[in-house]
């Protein structure tokens, strides 16, 4: 008797699969096909259930749905340069940026605590927004920037307007932390303490809501966060120009009643991969199993490659499954359950 089997029919083949399916087709061939490698296969009496792995994406494989969350600040500070920089003003309401009337320079340190976003969370857009509560009557227009910090720094608890004197641990203008950790150069040195280029930008004219609009480099920055939590050390917020006087504004901080420091990040989560383990046929029976990635799980048949799909019992938490077979043609996927991976 001539074997019905080839090549072509019998390619064991095991690529990756995100969201979509994985095809197992079942059909009647004989006991004798050189390609039939599965012990169990070979073991088993004429006729026989040969089986063919066939991997197949159902159309593009889409990205899931994009999420957005919206985080306060966890830690804020002005760094002062007046009163010789050892002021911290880390748990008053307002906290300062900009140049004031006299020349000295204030700046912002923000930090953001982004681990309550997957590991695996592709970053699509980050929005900072603060919110301006006070400037000079005669303060010009000013473009404020961010920069990603590069080293750590400690918020501390002093408040008033111009805060009080930093408490071992704390930053101010001479420090990261009071005594002993300093700045490489007072109010923190570009290219050691914070990156030289700005991550983004936002022009302030009036109090009130200012916000840095996403950008390259500031989506860069969360999703090294993301990465990388390690060297979330956060930005710091300053004048791009500071060289004119009077650009000093307040702006609400974290302990603040409203208009505190948030962050927006739009994201995204990649498919899980689902790949398929070794089947095994046995007499009236396929089993099968696949990597787990997140449950619940479908598993479907259909009779033709032309047929509909059609559920196999309802949605499983397990990542194996015994089906029955007759010993006619008949083809099986799993696919994600997950309402969103649809």
């Amino acid at each position: 008797m001539k074997s019905n089997c080839s090549n072509r029919s019998f390619k064991w083949r095991w690529p990756s699969l995100r969201r979509h399916s994985v095809y197992v087709r079942c059909g009647s061939a004989l006991n004798r096909c050189p390609l039939m490698k599965s012990t169990a296969l070979q073991n088993l009496q004429s006729p026989l259930l040969a089986l063919t792995i066939m991997m197949a994406l159902v159309g593009a494989v889409p990205s899931l749905n994009a999420a957005t969350t919206t985080l306060s600040a966890v830690a804020d500070v002005s760094l002062m340069e007046n009163n010789k920089g050892e002021l911290n003003t880390g748990g008053d309401s307002q906290i300062a940026g900009g140049v004031l009337a006299n020349g000295e320079r204030t700046r912002i340190l923000l930090r953001f605590d982004l681990s309550s976003l997957p590991a695996t969370a592709v970053i699509k857009s980050v929005t900072l927004t603060t919110t301006a509560v006070k400037q000079n009557f005669s303060a010009p227009g000013a473009l404020f920037i961010v920069h990603r910090m590069l080293v750590a720094w400690q918020e501390g608890r002093g408040t008033g307007s111009v805060g009080e004197s930093a408490l071992p641990g704390e930053a101010a203008w001479q420090w990261r932390a009071a005594p002993s950790d300093v700045w490489a150069t007072p109010g923190g040195k570009p290219g050691t303490d914070f990156v030289t280029a700005s991550s983004s930008s936002a022009e302030i004219r009036a109090i009130g809501s200012v916000v840095f609009q996403s950008s390259a480099q500031l989506v860069a920055d969360a999703q090294a966060w993301v990465s990388q939590p390690q060297s979330n050390f956060g930005w710091v917020l300053k004048a791009a120009d500071e060289k004119t006087a009077t650009t000093a504004r307040r702006f609400a901080s974290r302990e603040a009643d409203e208009g505190g420091p948030s962050l927006d990040i739009e994201y995204e989560l990649p498919i899980p991969e689902l790949k398929v383990s070794s089947p095994v046929l046995s007499p009236g029976k396929l089993s099968f199993g696949w990597s787990a990635t997140t449950p619940p799980y479908q598993v479907q048949t259909r009779s033709d490659i032309s047929a509909q799909w059609v559920n196999l019992g309802p949605p499983q938490q397990g990542a194996e499954v015994s089906v029955p077979t007759d010993g006619s043609q008949g083809y099986f996927r799993v696919i994600d359950a997950r309402p969103q991976a649809r």
